[in-house]
């Protein structure tokens, strides 16, 4: 579903906007709320999801739920606020909580209207990508998706995403307020841990992916040792890396 809801509105810069952020009244699934320090502290980049009940493109939407908690798994820079547009707010409350574990702004809080202008959102759903100044980052974020898959996060972080200090994922609950329903996470070991990845990326991640599955069943039949002699893996991508 691919509703246009509003009239088209006229074009603003907001490539240097003003950091509403640091106002904004943000909370989390338990409907706490999260101050700017904490976001400021988690993420480079804040993804501003603008929908409504019931609305998808084609399941993008869903698989942005599991692309959002696998990144957060293995420690991406990521924040996601859901922007609703609901009707109602029992439309929102049912919305919020079929969602990945991420924030939202209140239902009815005046300033979803301005940024509704701001980002020039005429229909849902729509992903804008911003920093954590409200610098513009991607205009068409689910576009993004729609053409390199997962790795499309990779696309959206600044050079200096490695800046942020190392979270501990298992400590993070006073934070979020909700279940991880859409990490796939298999343990192999009591030290291996790996993250399962989605038949949904572009086609040359694919059979990139498919070449070092082989290889290593190569490795496997002839050697016992699953890792490579310094103990790293650097050829994962980053929803593969293992601890």
């Amino acid at each position: 579903m691919h509703s246009s809801i509003f009239p088209i509105q006229s074009k603003t810069n907001i490539d240097s906007a003003f950091n509403w952020l640091k106002a904004a009244n943000v909370i989390n699934k338990r409907f706490s709320s999260i101050s700017y320090s904490m976001l400021n502290d988690n993420a480079d980049i804040i993804c501003l999801l603008f929908n409504q009940h019931g609305c998808d493109r084609n399941g993008i939407i869903r698989k942005f739920y599991h692309v959002y908690e696998n990144s957060k798994y293995v420690n991406v820079p990521i924040e996601v606020l859901y922007v609703p547009l609901d009707d109602t707010e029992s439309d929102f409350r049912r919305s919020f909580k079929n969602q990945a574990n991420w924030f939202s702004l209140k239902f009815n809080d005046p300033l979803i209207h301005v940024l509704k202008f701001m980002y020039e959102v005429t229909c849902v759903p729509q992903l804008r990508i911003i920093n954590v100044d409200c610098a513009l980052i991607s205009r068409d974020g689910i576009g993004d998706l729609e053409q390199y898959g997962q790795n499309a996060v990779i696309t959206w972080l600044p050079t200096a995403a490695s800046s942020k200090k190392h979270r501990n994922f298992n400590n993070d609950s006073y934070m979020y307020g909700g279940q991880w329903d859409y990490i796939d996470i298999h343990t192999a070991s009591p030290v291996v841990r790996k993250s399962k990845v989605r038949e949904w990326s572009v086609p040359e991640a694919d059979d990139r992916q498919s070449s070092r599955r082989t290889s290593r069943s190569s490795k496997s039949a002839n050697s016992t040792r699953s890792h490579s002699d310094d103990g790293s893996d650097r050829r994962k991508p980053f929803y593969e890396i293992g601890n």
